[in-house]
């Protein structure tokens, strides 16, 4: 199970998929899904505690801006809306199962974890929410990619300094230019779009929840076993 992708600059993105063997899935519509899981897990629990990874979990719990990106729109909200949207989520996932006292506190919680200045917010709009990269067909290596094998699950970063400033902008939208790559190859399957969006929203659940360990393989498992399409 392999999946590959490539930046030319921030302007433009390639992707492939391929899989060989039936782990641990068939080779179907399901294997896709549990390699985007993976990959995504493992973005976000590279990325930490910050704006940009905050930002992203607010783009994959969110129906409407997945759907959107299902419609070619590929404008995205501002990183505040993002990250509103998140902290919203969490507290009426939190009201659900917990009451609303465990709510109150879960709110007031992320509102100071997440209560960044204007300057931090206009850096992580201009440098990268708004620079949203083309997908376009593969033409060879890029400039900086991303390489997934399975199994063992192994991520390989190319053309990434220590220091790399390109690492969150190239991270965040290898995850949203997936999902927009995916949609592309089944675009009028409504089972596997729901599937995809559940598979997202789960992503950015766990996040939140700081469920992401570093076996992010048995949780990529739990997830699409959640989904019931194996």
């Amino acid at each position: 199970m392999e999946l590959r992708i490539d930046f030319y600059g921030k302007e433009k993105i390639a992707i492939q998929m391929g899989f060989s063997g039936r782990y641990p899935f068939p080779e179907n519509e399901t294997s896709e899904l549990f390699l985007f899981t993976c990959f995504t897990l493992r973005q976000l629990h590279n990325l930490g505690q910050h704006p940009v990874p905050q930002a992203l979990a607010g783009f994959l719990v969110s129906d409407t801006y997945i759907s959107k990106a299902f419609q070619n729109n590929r404008g995205l909200p501002k990183g505040s809306e993002l990250i509103s949207a998140l902290r919203y989520y969490a507290v009426a996932v939190v009201a659900k199962s917990k009451g609303p006292e465990a709510s109150y506190s879960v709110n007031k919680m992320l509102s100071k974890e997440m209560e960044y200045n204007d300057a931090i917010m206009e850096a992580l709009d201009s440098n990268i929410i708004a620079k949203v990269p083309k997908l376009v067909e593969h033409a060879g290596k890029g400039d900086k990619s991303f390489e997934v094998t399975l199994p063992p699950f192994l991520l390989k970063m190319n053309g990434f300094g220590i220091f790399s400033q390109d690492t969150s902008h190239h991270s965040f939208h290898s995850v949203i230019s997936l999902i927009h790559f995916l949609e592309l190859k089944h675009p009028n399957d409504q089972n596997y779009q729901a599937h995809l969006i559940a598979a997202a929203k789960n992503c950015g659940t766990a996040y939140i929840f700081k469920l992401i360990t570093g076996d992010q393989v048995a949780l990529a498992k739990e997830i699409i076993d959640s989904l019931g399409i194996s």
